[in-house]
Parts: C-alpha cells; structure tokens; sequence
C-alpha cells in the first residue's frame, strides 16, 4: 500500500505562502513539515486534501531526497554485496553493520535516522528487485546482519524487514530462498511484534503444500516451517497438527532437498511437542509412525525415502516413543540396506548409528554383526566409503568396547584408504578416516595402541591439515603410550614444513642432523610451502601438547624467521606461537610496529598475566605507552589494560605517566566534539579504573566530576558507555561513592525512563546494581525515591526485551527486601513524591477520560490523541518518532473534519512546545 502523504491544496493562498517561504529557506526538518500540514490542514478542513503519491509519480529529485544520504565506505559495501564471491558478499555484510554503527555513534539522531532508511532502501532494492541471486543473497545478508541492531525502532525495523522476506520467499532460487527463511527464525523472537506477519507466513507456508506441485513453493514451504520452529515454537505449536497432516506432500516429493528439509521441519516439530501434553505427543508420534510404515511398504523410491527420513527423526527426537518399536525399526533398516535406489542406501548408512546409540545393549546382542558386516562391505565402494567410515566410528562410540572384535578389519580398510591418499592426494579425502580413528580412540582407548606403528606413518603422509591434528590430539588423549613417539613425528613434521630438516632436539650437535622418517621424505623434497601451510604449522607448534620437550631455541631459532613475513597470515600465527610458548623477545616490537592492525591487535591481547614479570621492566613500559597512541582504538584498549595491570608489578615506574595518561583522558573527555570520541574516552577511562584499581582510588572526585555530565549526553552510546565507566568506579571507589548519591540518582531515575535507548536503560540498571553492592546503598533507594519501585516494575511488566528484564530482575535482588509496611507509610505521608511513570499514568484510562465510555463516539480518538502527546510527543528522548505523532494526528484530523475542534487546546500548545 502506497504511503499516503497530505498537501495543502494548489488554491490555498496560505498552502502556497508556505511553501513558498520553505522554499526560500531550503531545507527543513521532517517535524517543521509536517506541522506545517497539519496546520494548513487545520484551516482548511472541508477541503479535499488527500494526495496519493505512487514511487513511479515522483520526481527523479524527490527519490534522491528519499535515498538519504550515504556514505563513500557504504556504497563500496553494497557493491560488494552484489558480488559473485560468497566470501566477500558476507564480509560485506559484517562490514555493512559495522558501518551503520559506527554512524549512529558519529550523526546526530535526525540524519542518522535518514541515513538508516537509506540503508534499508538501498537492501530492499538488493532483496526485493535484485537482478541476480547474488544480489538478493547479498541484500539478505545484510539484513540478517541488521536483525541485531537495536539503536532504531525495533517494531519498525521488524516489520520492514518482514516484508522484504515475505518478498523473498516468493523466489524461485534455492539459496535465496534458504537465506530468507533463516533470516525470517531470526526475526521471529518470541513475544515481539510480528505475530500477526508471522501467523500469515505459517499459513501460506500451509497453502502452498497444499496447492498443485509447484518445487520453489513447496521448499520455501518446509523452510519457513523448519525456521519458524526454531525461531518462535510457541507460535508455531498452535499449527502443529496441520503441519503434520500436510507435510507428507513434501516428504514424498521427487526432489531430494525438499524431502531432506521436510524432515528436518518435521524434527523440530517433534522438539516443540516433546515437553508437552504426553498423551498428545504419543498419539502424534504414533499417527506418523504408521503413515511412515505405509510409505516404507510403498514401491515408490521417493515414499520410501521420506518415510525412512521421518523414521531417523522419531528415533532422534521423539523421546522414548520409538523403544517399543525398536526391534521394527532395526529390522526396516535392515531389509533397505541392499535397496537398489543409492540415495535410500545412503540414508540406511546414516541410520544406523542411530539406531545403536539408542539401545546399545540391544544393538550389540542381536544387530551389531549384522550392520559391521554390511558396512564393511561398502566400503570397498569408493562413492559410500566416506559415509561408511563416518558411521562406524559413530557406532563404535555407541558400544564401546564391543567393537574391539571387529577392529582387525577396520583398521585394514583404513590403511588401505590412507596408502589411496598418499598415492593421490588430491583425489581421495582422509578427513573421514580421522574422524573414524578419532573415535576408535575415544570408544576402546589403549587397545587402539597395538595397531599404531603400521597406521602412523601412512597418517602423517597425508600431510600437516586440521583434521590430522584434531586425531593426533584425540590419540595422544586416550592412548597415552604413544604420546612421544606422535610428538617426535609432529616436531618432525613441523620443523620440515618451517626450516626444511628434522627437529633437532636441544644439546644435538649442530653438524649432526637426525635421519629424515619415511613418512616425511615427502615433505621435504617441497621446498615450497603455501602461506596456509606454514600458519597452520605455526598454529600446531603452539597449540598441541609438546610436554616434555623444550621448544624455546626451536622457536627462538626457526618461528623467529617468520615474524618479519610479508604474509599477514603469517605473521599473526608467529607472534600467536611466542605467546604461547613465552618467547617475547621480539613481540612488543611487532604489536607496536607492524603495518597490520589486526597483528597489533592480537598480539597486545595475547599478553597475558603470566608475563607481567617481563613486561614490568623499564624498556618495556615505555613501549606499551606507546601503544596508546596507536590510531586503532582497540590497541588502546589492550595497551591500558596490560599498563593498569602492571601498576602493581612495578608501581614507582608505572605511576608517574599513569597519571599523566590519566589527566589526559579525562581532558580529552572534557573537550571531545563529536560522539566517537566521547565514547572511546570514556572506554579508555572504563577500562584505565577496572585495570588500575590502587591509583585511582586516589582520584575518584575528578574522574567522578569528568563522566557526570557525559551520562546525559544525548547519544545513548556515550551515555552508556559513561554509565559503565561508573559502575566500575563504584567497584574500585565502595563507600566513597556514597557522597555522590544525590547527584547520580536523579540522572539514573530519569534515564530509566527514557525509552528512545536500550542499551543506555540496560547500562543504567547495571551500573545502579554496582553502586548498591559496592557501596551498601540497599532498601535506601526505595525510600529516598519512591517512584524507584514502579519504574522497575513497570520495566518487569511491560518490556519485551529479555535483557533488560533480567537486569531489572537482578536489581531487585541486589536492592534488597522492602518493608510494605514501612513503604505504605512514607507513600501516605510524602504523596506528591510518589509520581508514577508516564506510561502507567497515560495507560489508566480512568484518569484521562473520565466521563466517556467506549460507546461514545469521542472515546477513541480522545485516548488516541492523548496517547500521541503523551508518551510521546511531549518526551523529550523520543523527538525520531515526533514527526511520525504529528503524521498521525493529521490523518486523525482529516478523518474527524470539524470534530477535531474539541482538540485543538491540546493540539496546539503540543505542537508548539516541540518547534
């Protein structure tokens, strides 16, 4: 539906004047026009004013006042979105969120406001009329990334977004089509504002299974259902029954996906009925159970399919419905085993796991021979030998040590899949092979040890890969006797890969070098490796557990080379390994120099407590200080942290310019100009008072007399991030902040109220628990402030949001007991205290219509109207939706004509106030 936009009529001698004049003065804000109308309109109110302007009526200017602006890094980021590249599409989305946060800190409220709508046109254009699937990919994307921005109107933002989805889901891409539905759960947050949307999606979804085949309906059908199920189950239980009624339509489809995602739609109806009605859930689980049956009796490969699906469903999730059925189900699976149809073979080998971990005593009495026997006889199949691997490890979890028996064999068929790989490495995948050894290794543990010395040598051949040190890992944790000799071969490996010979162990005479293994012949006629090759050998060195070798010379000897790389990649892992293995010779030079911010980043953070003796020398605090001046503002962070942790390890030489960077933080703080800076100041200074607890114990009243006037800084990301900064001074500070009371307390009260911010409402909350706990200010607040109590049960009642409740609810808990009686007391004695929050006194409609009854004509649009000026027009920390209000009043005004006269004594002194 076209927005419908108010004019003065082309006849008005005033309409004219004023558009004139608007004219002549250039730009105005959104409010100024809009009181404009309404007052033109005010006028003239038998006139016929009401002008529909359509997208293809408006001028090429209009549109490009519509866009809003947009900035340079903005426009860059949507263009990667529409790239062929996934890698760069969801990058650009990661970006593009940080990007609009990083301007609702920097713009003032109005034109970041016009600059988020451009954004969501921008994606809207991308999602709803995108030429390619790249592009719609790329515009869901984006949006995905926005679900999680909560500095603009939640209702509004979800029901854009809803419709841009709900266009989405009508495509007829597949992948366009999965975006759209995960991005859909998302936004299905259970008690938000799209109910009514969501129920009308459920229902189409429900249409379309029903309607004549038609393959991108049906798959966006089950989608939305499977999504929904996640996202909101509440709302979805209601649809349960239909649901299962309808979706053995997509369950037998000939297209795999559909009957795939089906299933799984259906397994996570099974999880929303599970903690329900018992007698409903097995009458449920039943009438599927013997619609699965029929299909599974059918000739029709694509009924049997589905139906055996459904079946691994019940098994996984429907409690313990499928035990008296067991012996049916094992017998099922058992007769499709040699189904000429691969895809239902396929389904059968994922099955079978399944089945062993749900009654293992029963698996290994009668199945278990039955299945290894078949398994091992696809594996000679090179198409299902991953697949097979995969489920024998998975059964050998389930039952343990009764797989030993059978270990002979497997462990042949894995050295026969290992010497494949090493013959061609490109053609065949161990990654399944790891993981079946893994698990052996996890389900008979030592006894794994006997077949080690024949399966080692061809594992480490297949070369240095994260799936080869993930089963190293898992060998070395459960068959502990072959711990050395996997460390031998791995520093082999490692020490090959970064300086091309065998480890040298220390105290080895340097003109002696140790024999290179078979295994690692290989490696080293390469005298090349790839940049990832060397990071993840980087990554290995310093992660995989070497006890009882010293790595410090061959880290200092070999790692060293690689610090100074012209891959970032690189580099990064090098400085990652000195940390770990407490090498830092050469670190804070590189966390202070080098050219990647990323690099710095990481290494300052990775300095962790344990070098604080290292770090408090002299030469070395003077570089952190360096740090500090650093232009990325998350090296600051990391470089004030590590200097407040070690004012206590050397407090004669960290003091001195600790005061001095303090003075400097709160005179930038002071004198800051525009919102990124007062936000990063007070960070920094959050985390200065957090980390530095002994000197600022001696400086609470600048620091406390520097972030007062910022908590009422009208960016709520400045104000939030003061309040912090107080909480933790109440940390450091105790009892000494209780002269600070009766000036924080009025701030925190009226922030509490104001809604145009969560997060500025959740810091205040936070940060008033911190200075209760730590100050001993407890059941006092309740009595000095009367109206406390209501504003945060009223918080309790009426918010939707999940962590301002919780904080709220901890608040509480912190403040203490109260005294009804004693409360009541004070409350009758000091009556004009106790003012209630707006909402409640607005919500009363007793108060405000006294002597009208819903029957009278008059009795919506006075509580209407009221409403507008009141919870909104006239609060302050809501001017982004005063121009919406007075949109509002004018629709009303047109609708009423002449009635509207009893109004205007409210009207327009409203209007007025906010000019």
């Amino acid at each position: 539906m076209e927005p419908l936009i108010f004019l003065p009529p082309d006849h008005c001698p005033i309409g004219k004047a004023a558009a004139y004049q608007m004219s002549m003065r250039g730009s105005i804000t959104r409010k100024q026009a809009a009181l404009s109308r309404v007052l033109a309109l005010l006028l003239f109110m038998d006139s016929d004013v009401g002008l529909r302007l359509s997208s293809t009526g408006m001028s090429s200017k209009l549109r490009e006042k519509c866009d809003g602006p947009v900035t340079d890094v903005t426009q860059r980021l949507f263009a990667d979105l529409q790239s062929k590249n996934e890698e760069t599409r969801v990058r650009a989305a990661y970006e593009l969120y940080d990007n609009v946060l990083s301007v609702s800190r920097d713009w003032p409220s109005e034109k970041f406001v016009e600059f988020y709508n451009a954004v969501s046109q921008r994606i809207a254009q991308l999602v709803v009329t995108g030429s390619g699937a790249n592009e719609r990919v790329g515009g869901l994307l984006a949006l995905d990334r926005l679900i999680e921005f909560d500095e603009v109107d939640t209702a509004q933002k979800t029901t854009r977004f809803a419709s841009y989805l709900r266009n989405a889901l009508r495509s007829n891409d597949n992948v366009v089509l999965i975006y759209a539905a995960r991005s859909l759960g998302r936004l299905a947050k259970p008690g938000g504002a799209l109910t009514a949307e969501l129920e009308s999606e459920i229902q189409s979804a429900l249409e379309w299974l029903q309607s004549e085949r038609q393959e991108s309906r049906r798959f966006a059908a089950v989608l939305v259902i499977r999504e929904l199920a996640k996202g909101s189950p509440t709302l979805l239980y209601g649809f349960v029954p239909r649901i299962f009624e309808l979706v053995w339509v997509a369950l037998r489809d000939p297209k795999i996906l559909i009957r795939e995602t089906a299933a799984e739609a259906v397994g996570e109806c099974f999880e929303i009925i599970a903690p329900r009605d018992v007698q409903v859930r097995q009458s449920w689980f039943a009438r599927i159970y013997e619609e699965a049956l029929l299909g599974l009796k059918s000739h029709n490969m694509d009924w049997t399919h589905g139906s055996l699906l459904i079946l691994k469903e019940l098994i996984l999730k429907g409690a313990m419905f499928i035990k008296e059925h067991y012996r049916n189900a094992c017998d099922i699976v058992l007769h499709l085993k040699d189904h000429r149809d691969p895809k239902i073979r396929s389904q059968v080998v994922l099955t079978i796991p399944i089945l062993a971990s749900y009654v293992p005593t029963d698996f290994v009495e009668i199945y278990l021979h039955r299945f290894i026997i078949y398994l091992q006889t696809r594996l000679k199949r090179d198409k299902e030998r991953n697949s097979v691997f995969i489920a024998i490890g998975k059964i050998a979890n389930a039952v343990g040590p009764a797989i030993t028996q059978y270990l002979d064999s497997i462990i042949i068929y894995i050295q026969e899949g290992l010497a494949m790989k090493a013959r061609n490495r490109a053609g065949v995948n161990e990654a399944p092979m790891f993981e079946c050894i893994s698990i052996l290794s996890l389900a008979v543990g030592e006894v794994l040890s006997k077949y080690m010395e024949a399966l080692l040598d061809p594992i480490f051949a297949c070369g240095l890969s994260k799936l080869l040190t993930q089963a190293l890992v898992d060998m070395v944790h459960y068959i502990p006797p072959i711990k050395c000799t996997i460390q031998e071969k791995l520093l082999d490996m490692l020490s090959i890969i970064l300086c091309g010979t065998p480890f040298r162990p220390l105290g080895c005479e340097e003109n002696r070098l140790p024999p290179i293994l078979s295994f690692a012949k290989g490696l080293a006629s390469h005298n090349l490796h790839s940049n990832t090759e060397i990071a993840l050998a980087l990554h290995t060195l310093r992660s995989f557990d070497f006890s009882g070798h010293i790595l410090t010379e061959f880290v200092r000897n070999v790692a060293i080379n690689y610090v100074e790389s012209d891959s970032a990649e690189i580099r990064k892992a090098s400085v990652l390994t000195y940390c770990q293995l407490e090498v830092i010779d050469k670190l804070l030079t590189v966390g202070i120099g080098d050219p990647d911010l990323e690099i710095r980043r990481t290494v300052l953070w990775s300095l962790n407590p344990k070098f604080n003796r290292y770090l408090a020398r002299p030469e070395n605090i003077r570089c952190l200080f360096l740090a500090v001046n650093d232009k990325v503002f998350e090296v600051k962070e990391a470089a004030i942290c590590i200097i407040g942790r070690l004012s206590t390890a050397n407090p004669a030489y960290v003091f001195p310019p600790l005061r001095k960077l303090l003075v400097n933080l709160l005179t930038g703080l002071g004198f800051a100009n525009t919102a990124r800076q007062k936000e990063e100041a007070a960070q920094l200074i959050s985390l200065f008072v957090s980390n530095a607890t002994k000197l600022i114990r001696s400086y609470v009243d600048p620091i406390v007399a520097a972030l007062l006037p910022k908590t009422t800084d009208p960016n709520p990301g400045v104000a939030a991030v003061t309040l912090k900064a107080v909480g933790e001074l109440a940390n450091v500070g105790g009892g000494e902040m209780r002269s600070y009371l009766a000036q924080i307390m009025p701030i925190i009260l009226d922030l509490l109220q104001d809604l145009s911010s969560r997060t500025k409402r959740e810091a205040t909350l936070r940060t008033l628990g911190q200075l209760a706990s730590n100050s001993g200010y407890v059941i006092e607040p309740y009595l000095e402030y009367l109206h406390l109590l209501d504003i945060l049960m009223n918080i309790i009642k009426t918010e939707q949001t999940g962590s301002l409740r919780k904080e709220t609810t901890k608040l509480l808990g912190v403040l203490g007991a109260l005294d009804p009686y004693k409360y009541q007391q004070i409350s009758d004695i000091e009556p004009h205290a106790h003012y209630i929050n707006e909402i409640q006194n607005v919500s009363d409609v007793a108060l405000i219509i006294q002597d009208l009854t819903p029957s009278n004509e008059e009795y919506y649009p006075t509580v209407a109207i009221h409403t507008l000026l009141q919870n909104i027009l006239r609060e302050n920390s809501l001017t982004q939706y005063h121009s919406a209000v007075i949109d509002a009043i004018v629709t009303i005004f047109k609708t009423l004509s002449l009635k509207c006269i009893p109004f205007l004594g409210q009207i327009i002194p409203a209007f007025i106030s906010v000019l």
